[in-house]
């Protein structure tokens, strides 16, 4: 789990591996037979994804960490990569992923601004330009229900280690 989101939610990365060993937004995995192996085990958990036809955001991430907990060689092997992956509100120049994790979030923004948001990256990616600064914006826009009162509604910035001055 990269060092921002462990600051974000005050964890030591002790507890973060006892926890949560991999976070499955970024991550890479030599191609071996263990590996290969290791995700069609993953894969073939995927009913777990589902409840009720809508997917729940966390299951393939709980099948691995399963899977990675039975297998007592794997522990070795798994390998922090400081600036391979970070949170929208946290990018640097060393920075190589930008995780836009979740979906379901409470609806904030308009459907009309959200839309101008995510219109400007698609014409930069396009163009070939760079990309806005609205990261959070970006996120919100993608991940935030359609509709205020819209089920699931898993919660507010602050559910995604944001802050309500985050969107000004």
């Amino acid at each position: 789990m990269p060092q921002c989101f462990l600051s974000e939610l005050n964890w030591t990365k002790e507890k973060c591996l006892l926890e949560m060993p991999l976070n499955t937004g970024v991550f890479l995995i030599r191609s071996t037979e263990r590996s290969k192996s290791l995700l069609n085990e993953a894969y073939k958990q995927r009913q777990r994804l589902f409840f009720n036809g809508v997917w729940n955001g966390i299951g393939e991430q709980e099948a691995l960490i399963s899977l990675l907990q039975k297998d007592n060689v794997a522990q070795p092997k798994i390998k922090y990569l400081k600036n391979l992956q970070c949170m929208p509100k946290a990018v640097s120049d060393n920075s190589l992923f930008i995780h836009f994790y979740g979906n379901g979030a409470t609806h904030i923004l308009s459907n009309k601004h959200a839309l101008e948001v995510i219109s400007s990256w698609a014409q930069a990616i396009q163009l070939g330009t760079a990309l806005p600064d609205n990261r959070i914006q970006f996120h919100w826009s993608c991940i935030q229900n359609k509709q205020p009162n819209m089920i699931p509604d898993r919660g507010g910035p602050e559910r995604f280690l944001y802050k309500d001055s985050d969107f000004c």
